[in-house]
């Protein structure tokens, strides 16, 4: 997906946001807590669907569960490519020489 594509499917999303709250199975109350926002500016960025993409993003896992479980299922797939590359490289500290520093840093 290129920038362009994400900057319309926000401002998409942003039209249906008030619907997408509603039809969640938490109450509007969880995510004005959530975000920090008094009633009437949460309902007002609700109503509009101004809301920044900062609260968006803090939103998101609770709108979208099943969109957060992709995410977080295909980084954590990323994240051990990236571990096992880091292996195969050598770049790696053995348990035992962990526990040294740690007793160095602790002195323990």
């Amino acid at each position: 997906m290129n920038k362009i594509d994400v900057v319309f499917d926000f401002y998409e999303e942003m039209s249906r946001v008030s619907q997408t709250i509603k039809s969640s199975p938490y109450k509007t109350t969880f995510f004005m807590d959530l975000t920090g926002l008094k009633p009437g500016l949460f309902y007002k960025k609700m109503k509009n669907g101004t809301f920044t993409a900062s609260e968006m993003k803090i939103m998101a896992p609770y709108l979208f569960p099943e969109d957060m479980a992709a995410y977080d299922k295909n980084l954590i797939s990323k994240l051990l490519i990236q571990s096992e590359q880091e292996y195969k490289r050598g770049n790696f500290e053995t348990h035992q020489e962990i526990l040294e520093k740690t007793r160095k840093l602790y002195g323990i």
